[in-house]
């Protein structure tokens, strides 16, 4: 690796490193208990997150904006949890977790460019849960 190389993957990790410190504190703020997985725990993925009741499960990620966008959809389950929001449907409820999770993320991560991908993954992840 060329020291430019390495001086960019250094950035980039202290950047990643950063959102979770800052998700972790978004966690707090809705007072809300943030779990980062190990490899060793059953059922982990890289690329994984799930929430149940006042929990966030987050595994590792390939890139900060899939963590990002995962997270803010965790955090959206918790918060209409919260409210006692009951959807009619399992598709209803996703549509509704990533609406607020994105609202959230649009609100906290100013400057954050969403990006094709993003939004692709988030529209890939909705299909999933439509009955054909």
């Amino acid at each position: 690796m060329t020291q430019l190389e390495e001086e960019i993957t250094q950035c980039y990790e202290r950047d990643f490193q950063r959102a979770v410190f800052a998700c972790k504190n978004i966690a707090a703020q809705h007072r809300l208990k943030y779990v980062q997985l190990t490899p060793d725990h059953p059922g982990y993925q890289v690329d994984y997150a799930a929430s149940s009741g006042d929990e966030i499960f987050m595994c590792e990620y390939t890139t900060k904006n899939m963590y990002l966008m995962c997270f803010f959809h965790e955090l959206g389950h918790c918060l209409i949890n919260k409210r006692g929001w009951k959807a009619d449907s399992k598709l209803e409820q996703e549509i509704q977790a990533w609406n607020e999770g994105m609202e959230q993320m649009i609100n906290r991560c100013v400057g954050l460019e969403i990006t094709y991908p993003m939004i692709r993954f988030m529209l890939d992840n909705i299909k999933t849960y439509i009955k054909q």
